[in-house]
């Protein structure tokens, strides 16, 4: 049987740490990248409301993922215009506030309708607001609309919520990629070291 220097004992248990350690950041960062996707597609809650006339709607929600820049609140159902920075013409006259009613830091201050249409996942003319806040947690949003948008008055539409993403948290997932390829190689070089420095049999003399 081969016996084995004490380069192999230092040198494989670290060549193996850095395998282990890699695989990890690679299945980490995987679950980054498909935590954001998960977050860009799938709404935090559809609502069903009439935003035609004035009422108060208070919908709960819940987040999971920790890196979101805010709640982005969507109307959808009447026909989209290709102008994704203008406002949909069937919006028009639409005014009022949404805020958090509860959350995990209390109530927020409360933001105006349509007055600011930027979001980190980028425009949408159908957007109607974006309220600060979504760390993880239960919410409830309150939206208060003072004045209807005549144009969605017997039209069928649905509010629907989104954690408003824009994927620069997905960056932490490439540089930990790029870490865990440079563990790696690391510890195939270790491992090979380490496992070609055995010594060899002592020569039998016959």
């Amino acid at each position: 049987m081969p016996r084995y220097s004490w380069k192999f004992w230092v040198l494989v248990p670290v060549a193996l740490a850095c395998i282990v350690f890699a695989a990890w950041l690679v299945i980490w960062g995987v679950s980054i990248k498909s935590a954001f996707l998960h977050e860009r597609e799938t709404p935090l809650a559809t609502f069903e409301c009439d935003l035609s006339r004035p009422g108060t709607h208070d919908i709960p929600v819940t987040v999971r993922y920790p890196a979101g820049h805010g709640f982005k609140f969507i109307v959808a159902g009447p026909a989209r215009s290709v102008q994704a920075w203008e406002q949909e013409p069937w919006l028009a006259g639409l005014s009022g506030e949404a805020h958090i009613a509860q959350g995990p830091w209390g109530a927020s201050e409360p933001t105006a309708l349509l007055e600011w249409l930027s979001f980190a996942s980028g425009p949408d003319s159908r957007a109607i607001v974006r309220v600060p806040g979504s760390s993880p947690g239960q919410y409830v949003l309150r939206l208060d609309v003072t004045s209807g948008a005549r144009g969605l008055a017997g039209v069928p539409h649905t509010l629907i919520i989104y954690n408003d993403v824009c994927g620069c948290e997905t960056m932490a997932a490439f540089f930990g990629w790029v870490i865990a390829a440079g563990a790696g190689v690391v510890g195939l070089v270790l491992g090979t070291w380490g496992v070609s420095s055995r010594r060899p049999k002592p020569a039998v003399i016959a």
